[in-house]
């Protein structure tokens, strides 16, 4: 992700406003692209269907999107890592041809085992066939769209992936309008998730663009996920830990309630969480366009200091740049993302009132900003852990979000209303100050580390 930083700040240097505006712009759709363009398109539907009589449609809508995303996400969770870590390997080799054949062998088990959780699951929620097949595509494409997002990072067009986020949801917001007026909740269903086709398959067709289509397998591919096993046991755990709150909310009795079978929402909680994720978008946005890139200046330094043969003394120094760097660079995402966090707590009210939000969901949507500024600096930490291919004290790191995230709010339930989104705040709190001492740890460790892991002959 630092090469794709790079040509966006370079964007920074040119004359006048357009230019970094256009490198904010595509950094935000880069590392955000899926979650803006579904919360802008949710918003529109939801807001719209305050005007329409068929409010329990619209709740079995929204639940059956929460759902598309949180599993789909969890499941892409599994290969999402060792992907990224195999995609590396392979661009730093040169060999580009790899690429699109990794894609189509993880892309057919990981659509089969979906496909199959989804006609399980709906089959306790009674829907309209064409409901029930229409969820089941856009659950399909979600998932399509998660892994491809992945290896379009070797790809830097910004224009074309920005182009399909923004036709995508558009044709989301629209079709979903149109099908609701002709068939109700299969319509709308349909109409959503021919937006997200129209988004995958021109994503899709970059893919092919940029590495062509698949013509043989990939012989490495497999072996990764038993070389790099921690990998994908992190990206699973993370993934969970970050739904494992809300889960837990939709199937707990008073905030969570039936929607359909077993598909369950929990109004007060969802809708301020979902909302509350939208603060991080700009940190994440300002981590790939300076902060990656400013460390990774230092972090090719240091190797290549250690490939130089330079003396210890050097290497240290170069080490101790990385050092001021990340401090600086977590310095400023402290600032700007507590301007952010602040800003957006003060004026909660006034916010909620805009957005017609639930006057109950206020006490959530608050602790869910403070937690999401803790999310958003421990997932940085988490990033840089994996850079130095700390795997085992990054699993550490997501395994306790997720341990911490499930127990702290199945404590937080017996403080009612009040305490809701504080157990979410309080395990990225704690998984925060684990993954700070994780990595000053293993900084101070670094030349250890690597050269034993260095092999002997």
């Amino acid at each position: 992700m630092a090469g794709i930083g790079f040509t966006l700040r370079r964007m920074l240097h040119t004359e006048g406003l357009g230019g970094p505006m256009r490198a904010f712009g595509y950094a935000a759709v880069v590392s955000s692209g899926p979650w803006i363009s579904s919360s802008v398109a949710l918003a529109v539907l939801g807001y719209l269907s305050i005007f329409s009589s068929a409010t329990a449609d619209n709740r079995i809508f929204l639940a059956l999107v929460s759902y598309a995303f949180a599993f789909s996400l969890i499941g892409v969770g599994v290969c999402q890592m060792v992907a990224s870590r195999y995609l590396a390997d392979r661009l730093y080799l040169g060999d580009t041809s790899a690429l699109a054949p990794a894609y189509a062998q993880l892309l057919v088990p990981l659509l089969l085992v979906q496909v199959v959780v989804a006609g399980v699951f709906l089959h306790f929620v009674p829907l309209p066939p064409f409901a029930a097949i229409a969820a089941t595509t856009l659950y399909a494409l979600l998932n399509g769209t998660w892994l491809v997002m992945i290896f379009l990072s070797a790809a830097h067009d910004f224009r074309s992936i920005t182009l399909a986020f923004a036709f995508g949801l558009a044709v989301s917001v629209v079709a979903g309008l149109f099908g609701e007026t002709v068939g109700g909740l299969a319509g709308k269903l349909a109409g959503f998730t021919l937006g997200y086709l129209v988004t995958y398959l021109w994503l899709l067709s970059r893919l092919d663009r940029e590495f062509g289509m698949p013509t043989e397998a990939s012989p490495h591919l497999w072996a990764y996920f038993r070389d790099y096993w921690q990998l994908a046991l992190t990206g699973f755990a993370y993934n969970l830990g970050i739904w494992i709150d809300k889960i837990l909310f939709w199937y707990q009795p008073g905030p969570g309630e039936t929607v359909s079978g077993l598909l369950r929402a929990a109004p007060v909680y969802d809708n301020a969480m979902f909302l509350a994720y939208l603060g991080i978008v700009p940190a994440l946005a300002l981590f790939l366009l300076k902060v990656e890139t400013d460390f990774y200046d230092q972090y090719r330094g240091y190797f290549s200091a250690i490939a130089d043969r330079d003396s210890l003394q050097g290497i240290l120094a170069v080490k101790a740049r990385i050092g001021d760097v990340l401090r600086q660079s977590l310095g400023l995402l402290l600032k700007v993302q507590g301007l952010l966090t602040l800003g957006l707590v003060i004026f909660t009210p006034e916010l909620s009132e805009w957005l017609q939000v639930s006057w109950l969901s206020v006490f959530v949507f608050r602790a869910g900003v403070l937690g999401s500024f803790f999310h958003v600096l421990h997932l940085i930490t988490l990033i840089l852990l994996q850079y130095f291919d700390f795997r085992k004290e990054a699993c550490l790191v997501a395994l306790t979000f997720l341990v911490t995230n499930g127990l702290f709010t199945w404590l937080s339930f017996s403080g009612g209303l009040p305490a809701y989104g504080f157990g979410y705040a309080a395990s990225s709190a704690v998984t925060l100050l684990i993954g700070l001492w994780l990595l000053d740890r293993s900084l101070n460790d670094l030349e250890f580390h690597i050269f034993m892991k260095q092999p002997l002959s």
